[in-house]
């Protein structure tokens, strides 16, 4: 029964360096969306910030004083939590987003907001914390960036245009 599926066409599939996706936030009024590159290795902007930023903190850890027992070890807290979410949050405006699809709005003009990492970043801040996780979520799925441009031609017709139960 196996021998009757031919599914060749999704490793055919790829994410390149210039692949972009669009992510909606559809909660916010507006529905503004990022055109953003993907938070993964194939995105060597990110890939290289991520990889300074983690050297930096080994640095921080050799130059602390040294934990001798498990128990000295705390989990860290609210406020560090939010200072390495800041930290992404950069990364992500600097080396992830592309532009905006749907400018957001400002919050007094109603005006759409023009392109900058800065409006980015302040965008990024001011998500409540369950979508600024399922953004991060989104950018780290590299399937969400195949798009059209990474689909090999032929493929799209392998694939159909109707479910498999219609």
């Amino acid at each position: 029964m196996a021998d009757d599926f031919d599914f060749g066409y999704i490793s055919q599939m790829k994410v390149t360096p210039e692949t972009t996706g669009e992510f909606t936030f559809s909660d916010i009024p507006g529905e503004p969306s990022l055109v953003c590159a993907p938070a993964i290795k194939i995105n060597r902007a990110w890939d290289a910030a991520v990889a300074q930023e983690a050297l930096k903190e080994v640095k921080a850890q050799r130059a602390a004083k040294p934990t001798r027992k498990l128990s000295d070890i705390k989990p860290p807290t609210f406020d560090e939590e939010e200072e390495a979410r800041d930290k992404e949050r950069v990364l992500i405006a600097r080396h992830c987003v592309k532009d905006w699809g749907t400018p957001p709005l400002h919050g007094k003009t109603g005006k759409a907001v023009p392109f900058s990492e800065g409006a980015v970043l302040a965008l990024l801040r001011a998500l409540h914390l369950p979508d600024y996780q399922q953004f991060t979520r989104w950018l780290q799925n590299e399937w969400n960036f195949v798009g059209e441009a990474g689909i090999p031609p032929g493929a799209a017709e392998a694939m159909g245009e109707a479910s498999p139960t219609a």
